[in-house]
């Protein structure tokens, strides 16, 4: 052993070791912590492919329905679709 060195107690030397364990701890953590973060973007990255596709389906009901009132007001004239009943009610003429 060098002149300059100076041997640790065993009590410094637990709490070395106590530190080094705690690093290690907190090091493990921050691991988990950046797994948990890469799966929850890759989740919100599905969740906004899902929501875009949902709002183009909306879309395309939408255009759906005006083609078919387009159809239903062709056919019968000005009025309004009851879907609770399944009827269509003709606006009166005599009404502006």
């Amino acid at each position: 052993m060098d002149s300059n060195e100076i041997k640790l107690t065993t009590d410094e030397k637990s709490e070395l070791l106590e530190l080094n364990n705690e690093y290690q701890n907190v090091l493990i953590d921050l691991g988990q912590v950046q797994m948990t973060r890469l799966k929850l973007a890759e989740e919100l990255a599905s969740t906004d492919n899902s929501e875009t596709e949902c709002k183009l389906a909306y879309t395309e009901i939408e255009k759906k329905e005006l083609n078919f009132r387009n159809r239903l007001v062709k056919k019968y004239g000005e009025g309004e679709i009851d879907a609770h009943v399944g009827v269509f009610i003709r606006k009166d003429k005599n009404t502006n």
